[in-house]
């Protein structure tokens, strides 16, 4: 991309200065990422703050030209939505745009801010659907809770002959509104529905969802939280080879996974299309830095994090005038089909990105894609069938 002349007009507390050394056409803007480095939702929000970072270093890295020298400020929330909001209100004094909203409790929080300071949020992981075109500065790149619970509604009904679903739900926005997407699309009524909080009595929350004697249990909920109602349940009793344990794309990280423990094993849930372990572009030079950088395999909500700033770095590179902050939003609008290393990145009218979820089993430990483990799973049968019908056929000829 070729080095485009940059406008910027300094307006009150916002302003936009030349980088130093970089020349008087080079100015420079701040992004703000807010985000639970700390608390119970920091295990989402610390893999998106590696993705994040490790963006913004291949931007100075100077492999790309987008004609603006970008400085990167990484703020805790502290789990905490009402800080969150606050943080984001003082990140706005000097901020063009913000990376923020790792939860849905945290987004919905932001949303007043956005609007009050006409500056662009993108969230990176919230789900709520009342965050669907809840404001014209604000995008998201995970999919409404709407569209999960459409395709585990589906995959329980047409695929395990479910009829009696019970939903445990964590007594949050992102755990009631998940909840709620589920019951909408379920089509006929639930057996039950159990909500928990951190004070709740576990083996009371146990009893009564098993109590309802249901096909499928659904947990709405993230985090410990969600690790937690899963080992109850399966130390409660429900652990049957027909006793379907499901969830949300919040099971879809390494450490959650392995607090459940061998309770994970047989479960499913859904998640966005993602395979770290891709041979092609962007995907594997991402890996190998995040492997290079942290030792560990990156997992979906640090491509998300990743994938987040990326979407700011095209969005400026669309932008020559900024006269206000708001003319950034010329540049969101701008963004079309931005291959990411979640894949194809493309925003509704309403700010949602437009991606669909498909369903992962976990087995030994691991989300693996559904249809991609069946089918191992059958093609091993059959060779070990093979193998056995030719030791029949060599033992009849002897």
């Amino acid at each position: 991309m070729s080095l485009r002349k940059r406008t910027l007009v300094l307006l009150g507390a916002f302003s936009l200065l030349p980088a130093v050394g970089c020349g008087p056409e080079v100015p420079t803007v701040t992004i703000t990422a807010v985000a639970p480095l700390t608390g119970e939702a920091a295990v989402y929000g610390q893999e998106i703050a590696n993705g994040i970072q490790l963006r913004h270093e291949r931007l100075m890295a100077g492999e790309e030209d987008i004609g603006y020298n970008v400085v990167l400020e990484v703020v805790d929330s502290e789990s905490d939505a009402a800080q969150a909001a606050t943080l984001l209100d003082t990140a706005f004094e000097t901020s063009l745009a913000a990376i923020g909203g790792v939860t849905s409790d945290e987004a919905l929080a932001m949303i007043p801010v956005v609007q009050e300071a006409d500056r662009v949020l993108l969230s990176p992981s919230a789900s709520s659907p009342e965050l669907s075109g809840v404001s014209e500065f604000f995008y998201r790149l995970y999919p409404s809770a709407e569209i999960e619970a459409s395709t585990m509604a589906t995959f329980l009904r047409d695929r395990l002959q479910v009829t009696r679903l019970v939903l445990v739900v964590q007594d949050t926005a992102f755990g009631t509104s998940l909840a709620d997407a589920i019951e909408a699309v379920w089509g006929t009524q639930l057996a039950g529905r159990v909500v928990f909080t951190a004070s709740s009595d576990q083996n009371a929350m146990v009893d009564e969802a098993l109590g309802y004697e249901a096909d499928a249990i659904y947990v709405a909920a993230s985090g410990s939280a969600l690790a937690e109602a899963m080992q109850a349940l399966r130390l409660g009793g429900y652990n049957g080879a027909h006793d379907y344990l499901t969830a949300s794309s919040s099971l879809a990280i390494e450490s959650v996974l392995e607090e459940v423990g061998p309770a994970g094993n047989n479960s499913f849930m859904t998640a966005p299309l993602y395979e770290p372990e891709s041979l092609e572009e962007p995907v594997a030079s991402f890996v190998a830095a995040y492997q290079e950088k942290h030792g560990t395999m990156p997992s979906y909500y640090a491509a998300l994090g990743y994938d987040a700033l990326w979407v700011y770095i095209a969005a400026l590179s669309e932008v020559e005038v900024i006269a206000v902050p708001s003319d950034f939003l010329k540049g969101m609008r701008a963004v079309r089909e931005l291959q990411g290393v979640t894949g194809n990145i493309q925003f509704r009218e309403t700010g949602d990105v437009q991606k669909f979820t498909r369903i992962y089993q976990i087995a030994d430990g691991k989300a693996v894609d559904f249809e991609k483990y069946q089918k191992q799973r059958r093609d091993e049968l059959m060779k070990k069938y093979q193998e056995t019908m030719r030791d029949i056929e060599r033992a009849n000829r002897n």
